[in-house]
């Protein structure tokens, strides 16, 4: 029920009287309690909470440490590629903890659902320093192992002489340090703490409530900081996203293009080859998730850029939400896709947790690791049977990998 402002005019001067508050970061709730209900959880926000976001991390840190798992049991899973996916595992588990771990712990200290006061100025630096570390490294990650298919697919003696395993755990070091450095680029947009006064209404429901909350924020007298914070965030992630369109479509062309329409190319293609394929439409299947789902988040933060900008003060409203949860659910469900696309992790994977890699299994993964390091294998068409009109045909190049 609406409480009149005669009738709380001298509480809410005695309690502006005590806060330490400007007056235009003053909120005046006491003259409705449907205004004062807005500075609370509502329903989707708690579902969100309490349901979605548990749900995401439980599946997102079983899985990736599923993968992890993997890797550690099966030897011949610790590929050049597979080394890229390690770290984007690792990076996605980080991520899933700070930013889900961030809203639980929020969730049980303050009835606001954006009051940050409870982290203080270094859990403010290093909660988004964090963030935008483990968000920048899958971006690279992701980049990366693209290029290493793309030379893999359609230059593979480039790729031979330059995706060496020792060259490849140096770009992936290199992809942890570039995003530290682009996290520590931004720390001055959440470097403080930005006090704000709440006036709820004056009723016993409002009186546990906390008066004083407190929102990360730039430093001062600095308004252009976070607008250029939120470009320096999506223009590279855009940017990103445009090459590996680009990337994928040429793979796409080059396994289209390879012999694997007919039945004597069936026979041509190698195990090798076949696996390699199996892998480039995983990875692809992997990235275009990766974009799709982070895509709604990074053009929320342009929006928001814009919307400064031109001095809009119009809400995002539930788009928030949605681009919130597609951009969590983008680091819980890469073991999933592997698993669904490529028959070969899912044998690694039931091997693993079974315990047991039959003998030709074993062998067959042993050959093709010795493969990946051995140089191209060229094949002598002449010695397969071919019909005689389609000799000339089809014996014109050579198959190597």
């Amino acid at each position: 029920m609406p409480v009149t402002f005669e009738t709380t005019r001298t509480a809410v001067e005695n309690k502006v009287a005590t806060m330490t508050c400007p007056a235009h970061n003053t909120f005046n709730c006491s003259l409705s309690t449907e205004f004062a209900a807005s500075f609370l959880y509502d329903i989707t926000s708690l579902v969100l909470v309490l349901a979605v976001m548990p749900t995401i991390l439980t599946i997102g840190l079983v899985g990736n440490l599923a993968f992890l798992f993997v890797m550690a049991r099966i030897r011949s899973m610790r590929t050049v590629t597979n080394a890229y996916l390690m770290n984007l595992a690792i990076a996605d588990i980080l991520f899933l903890v700070v930013t889900v771990g961030d809203k639980l712990a929020r969730y049980l200290v303050t009835p606001v659902p954006w009051d940050q006061l409870y982290l203080g100025v270094a859990g403010c630096t290093s909660l988004n320093l964090l963030q935008h570390l483990f968000n920048w490294v899958s971006i690279f990650l992701v980049t990366l192992v693209t290029l290493e298919r793309y030379y893999g697919v359609c230059h593979p003696l480039k790729h031979m002489v330059m995706y060496t395993y020792s060259r490849t755990w140096k770009l992936i070091a290199g992809a942890w340090f570039l995003a530290l450095f682009c996290s520590v680029v931004v720390v001055p947009t959440h470097c403080r703490v930005l006090l704000k006064c709440i006036v709820w209404p004056d009723s016993t429901e409002y009186s546990a409530y906390p008066n004083i909350v407190g929102v990360c924020a730039p430093v001062p007298s600095n308004d252009w900081l976070a607008i250029s914070t939120n470009l320096f965030q999506t223009i590279p992630f855009f940017s990103a996203m445009v090459f590996n369109c680009f990337a994928y479509v040429r793979i796409i062309r080059a396994l289209k293009d390879r012999p694997g329409s007919n039945a004597l190319s069936q026979h041509a293609i190698s195990m090798n080859d076949r696996v390699r394929n199996q892998v480039s439409i995983m990875l692809i299947a992997n990235g275009v998730s990766f974009f799709v789902c982070g895509a709604p988040f990074q053009a929320l933060s342009f929006g928001a850029a814009i919307q400064d900008i031109v001095d809009d003060e119009r809400g995002f409203g539930s788009f928030v939400h949605v681009a919130r949860t597609m951009l969590y659910l983008n680091s819980a469900i890469n073991p999933f896709i592997y698993n669904a696309t490529n028959p070969s992790y899912r044998r690694s994977f039931r091997d693993a947790f079974m315990r047991r890699v039959s003998s030709r299994e074993s062998a067959q993964r042993q050959y093709l690791s010795k493969a990946r390091k051995s140089p191209p294998q060229t094949l002598n068409v002449n010695s397969i049977e071919l019909c005689p009109s389609k000799t000339d045909k089809d014996a014109s190049g050579q198959i190597t990998e």
